[in-house]
């Protein structure tokens, strides 16, 4: 119950952000009395678009690429339904460390169910494993890294604080919060970043 209450609101949240992010916008620049301050808050929510698209568009070009590649391989083993399983990688990627964790008890049941010998039930979980870890550690950062400068530290700070927080809806929010957060510092407090 806990956890779709957390999800129920989590959706709402995101539902109503995004009815109202153009009265939000427009009410915040109304209460800005200068024509800098308008600027600046105009830079700050242009500038939070651009980077949360960014990182969800990355997120999501990654995930489809671990689950086309889970897919090929639960299908050269000869896993049944290799489609599926790369569809529900893709998706149960984005809840960070819960999503990778589900996936792999899925497909150690259904290798269970499947298999005898203890090499077969543990080859389907252990290739996901394995892809998810080449994904995870070294794509992953590749790509963000190319694509966005964050340090490390704060990412692991935002995971961490955001997961203490929410659980693993809050992991999915972390690093837009750090990328607002960041937009934040960047437009609104006069600096040189």
């Amino acid at each position: 119950p806990k956890i779709v209450a957390e999800l129920l609101i989590f959706l709402a949240s995101i539902y109503f952000f995004v009815a109202t992010r153009d009265r939000f916008r427009i009410a915040i620049l109304s209460m800005c009395f200068t024509r800098r301050m308008r600027w600046r808050f105009a830079h700050f929510f242009r500038d939070v678009e651009v980077l949360i698209s960014r990182y969800l568009a990355t997120i999501t070009v990654i995930n489809i690429g671990l689950g086309i590649t889970v897919a090929l391989a639960l299908w050269a083993i000869g896993m049944p339904s290799p489609l599926l399983w790369g569809v529900l990688a893709i998706l149960l990627n984005f809840v960070i460390y819960i999503g990778p964790a589900l996936m792999t008890l899925i497909l150690l049941s259904v290798s269970l169910a499947l298999h005898h010998t203890a090499f077969d039930i543990l080859l389907a979980p252990g290739i996901y494993l394995a892809l998810h870890a080449i994904e995870s550690n070294f794509i992953t950062h590749q790509v963000l890294g190319a694509t966005m400068t964050m340090n490390p530290f704060a990412v692991f700070l935002a995971l961490a604080f955001w997961i203490w927080l929410w659980g693993p809806i809050g992991g999915f929010i972390a690093v837009p919060s750090l990328l607002i957060l960041y937009a934040l510092v960047r437009n609104i407090i006069p600096s040189k970043i």
